[in-house]
């Protein structure tokens, strides 16, 4: 009853150096960074840095909770790849594009169209 289960995988047809050369990076987080990036006018290195100017902080928090929903990144994981910030940081992000998409329509349109480029 307890036996262990056997899989049998076909060395010949895994490829051991395309999976060494996916950057988990890449994958996903960078993609959406760049696309809110060039949608909402603002550079990454900008998401990046410490500013704490509205339309850059508004496209960080976009970002972030993209990035958390249409990913299995940890909000660690996410808040060190904008400028070190704390998981706190992102989690507040994104209750505060909740919080936007809920009381300005015009927001969430723009907030819906990226969300669906990402679903493409």
């Amino acid at each position: 009853m307890n036996e262990p289960i056997e899989t049998a995988i076909d060395l010949n047809s895994f490829d051991i150096e395309y999976c060494k050369s996916v950057d988990p990076i890449r994958a996903g987080m960078i993609p959406i960074k760049e696309m809110v990036s060039k949608e909402l006018g603002v550079s990454i290195n900008d998401m990046d840095a410490k500013t704490r100017k509205r339309e850059i902080v508004v496209a960080r928090q976009m970002a972030m909770s993209l990035i958390k929903n249409h990913t299995a990144y940890t909000t660690t994981a996410i808040g060190n790849n904008f400028g070190g910030r704390d998981h706190s940081t992102v989690i507040h992000a994104i209750q505060q594009i909740k919080d936007l998409c809920q009381f300005e329509k015009r927001f969430k349109l723009q907030y819906d169209k990226l969300d669906s480029m990402i679903k493409l």
